[in-house]
């Protein structure tokens, strides 16, 4: 069994940029193999390299990716980890730069996915999510529950 951190990014008061926030709140309500923890990184991105030194063999990320598809589209990928963590502030939300920052720190899991949705607004203060971004909740939920058991064998 391996242990599996379930790490949401995102601001909540910026609209759709909240989506990994959400899916982990929603995940809460839901029975999670053994030795999986969920994670509300939000915004700081040096306490989620912290959280990783807990030992983990794996993590998903969950978060708002821009990838030019239809608000609401969900991407499973491998995340870039940036070259280096130089510079790298507190409030941190560059996925690869916070990677790049667990992997100096030699707490970088072996498997590391990164589930994203694509916003449609990110810019506005907000905390509801768009109708395309909060329709999307619920299969990027099962996408993570699938990974987590494919990872947990």
């Amino acid at each position: 069994m391996k242990r599996v951190l379930v790490a949401g990014l995102g601001n909540i008061l910026r609209g759709d940029d909240g989506f990994g926030i959400r899916v982990i709140e929603r995940m809460r309500a839901v029975t999670l193999p053994a030795g999986t923890e969920l994670y509300e990184a939000g915004a700081a991105g040096i306490a989620l390299a912290q959280k990783l030194m807990d030992g983990f063999e794996a993590s998903i990320l969950v978060d708002a990716a821009a990838r030019g598809g239809p608000p609401g589209t969900i991407y499973c990928l491998t995340p870039k980890i940036a070259e280096t963590a130089d510079g790298i502030g507190m409030h941190e939300l560059d996925p690869s730069r916070i990677l790049a920052l667990a992997r100096a720190m030699g707490a970088l899991p072996s498997v590391v996915l990164l589930v994203g949705c694509e916003p449609e607004c990110t810019e506005d203060l907000c905390e509801e999510l768009s109708p395309a971004v909060a329709a999307a909740l619920e299969p990027a939920i099962q996408l993570v529950l699938s990974e987590i058991n494919r990872l947990s064998d």
